[in-house]
């Protein structure tokens, strides 16, 4: 009897102990700290009339497309605006600062992704505009008891920026280095070099997941559709850029045709828009486990290494010289 009460004190307590940390994880960081970042970041570009191009999406996009690249292609400074947990609400919200703070730029390169009907932004990053999600706030479709685990993504992006936040006030002339965070490791930053992590084109396991191309507007594609329209009416080219995955990831998402199909149709509604594939086996070798950091059969996500983002570059090159030749309206 005695060991079922302190099983029972245990679990009482591991419950209130799970309550109370993920209360403590909510409200870090602040809201008005993360808007004072946003703007700090901003403000280093402001006036600055030499970045003509801007960089959404989503991780695929920081680790794919460097604004390093877009300087030595074609002679002018690039904002990028890509990480993990900026999906398209993210995106639109961003856009409407950016252009008040920095101006309008002659085109945005916008990484659309396979999942993107299927993006939740992340609540860390919408707190730098004070909104909140609009999709469900657990990052999870599995249902845990502990909250802990039940959102651990958020959980752990919250003990990240604390312990940041704890090494800068401890050591302020030293800060982290950054990409996402600093406009002055964006410009350097030129790609991933870890050891790669996933298949190395072996051949298919019998069995693997096979993921269908989530469907328009899924949780936030509305905002895609409000950021397009916004920027058809500043007169900002836009190219929709679908970046390479690895072969394993690429036959894991296996309805590509659906998904170009459903890109190409919206670049045609706007006058300043053009979808540009770059994840076809004709146009970039999507074998080369070389030019990847991730992918594996049955995982919906993979990302460019710094190789594969070096080989990209020229493509992208080309097509972003087209954008700026042409200009808005096409």
């Amino acid at each position: 009897m005695r060991r079922v009460g302190v099983v029972v004190i245990f679990l009482v307590s591991l419950v209130v102990f799970d309550r109370v940390l993920t209360t403590l994880l909510a409200r870090t960081p602040l809201s008005a700290e993360r808007q004072s970042e946003l703007s700090r970041k901003l403000e280093d570009v402001h006036g600055k009339s030499d970045y003509q191009i801007l960089i959404l999406g989503t991780s695929r996009t920081f680790e794919g497309i460097h604004p390093l690249h877009i300087v030595d292609g074609v002679g002018v400074r690039a904002y990028k605006e890509a990480f993990q947990g900026k999906g398209p609400q993210y995106n639109y919200e961003f856009y409407k600062r950016y252009k008040q703070i920095v101006g309008k730029p002659r085109v945005v390169i916008y990484g659309v992704d396979y999942f993107i009907f299927n993006i939740t932004s992340e609540k860390w990053a919408l707190e730098r505009f004070g909104v909140r999600p609009d999709g469900p706030a657990s990052s999870s479709n599995v249902r845990w008891p502990l909250l802990l685990l039940q959102n651990k993504s958020v959980n752990d992006r919250a003990i990240v920026t604390a312990l940041q936040r704890l090494q800068e006030r401890s050591n302020p002339r030293h800060a982290e280095y950054n990409p996402e965070r600093y406009v002055r490791d964006m410009e350097t930053y030129t790609g991933n070099t870890m050891p790669r992590n996933g298949d190395r084109g072996d051949p298919p396991p019998a069995r693997y997941e096979r993921i269908p191309f989530p469907r328009y507007p899924g949780t936030e594609g509305v905002y895609l559709v409000k950021l397009l329209q916004e920027l058809e009416h500043d007169g900002v080219a836009v190219m929709l850029a679908a970046l390479p995955d690895f072969v394993a990831t690429y036959r894991t998402d296996f309805e590509q045709q659906r998904f170009d199909a459903e890109f190409r149709e919206m670049a045609r509604r706007y006058r300043n828009c053009v979808f540009v594939n770059y994840n076809d086996p004709t146009r970039f070798h999507l074998s080369d486990p070389a030019y990847f950091i991730d992918g594996k059969y049955g995982n919906p996500n993979s990302h460019l290494s710094k190789d594969g983002a070096l080989a990209l570059a020229p493509l992208l090159i080309a097509d972003l010289r087209k954008a700026l030749a042409a200009g808005a309206p096409r």
